[in-house]
């Protein structure tokens, strides 16, 4: 399933956004109690990328920052489970 950002509500994601206060992708994902194989599909990313970028700590850029604030959006509305649906190969045990 795709889905497509209104270039308004992006550029208002982009104008909200400040370097001081970035996305806490660790917190975001338990938060969502998503695995990092699903966050990483959701973001279009290398479940191995996710995993370094939450070890290392390093800061999302473009796309991927574009794409976690939607989901931080989505998660504070109730409905970021819809945006990635769960795959059974995705089920935590």
């Amino acid at each position: 399933m795709r889905f497509t950002l209104d270039r308004k509500y992006v550029i208002c994601i982009l104008q909200g956004m400040s370097d001081t206060n970035p996305i806490d992708m660790k917190a975001l994902r338990k938060r969502l109690k998503w695995n990092q194989a699903r966050l990483a599909r959701f973001l279009g990313v290398h479940q191995s990328t996710v995993s370094n970028m939450e070890r290392i700590g390093n800061s999302p850029k473009g796309a991927v920052l574009i794409s976690l604030q939607v989901l931080s959006d989505a998660a504070d509305a109730g409905t970021a489970d819809a945006l990635c649906p769960e795959l059974p190969d995705e089920v935590v045990a």
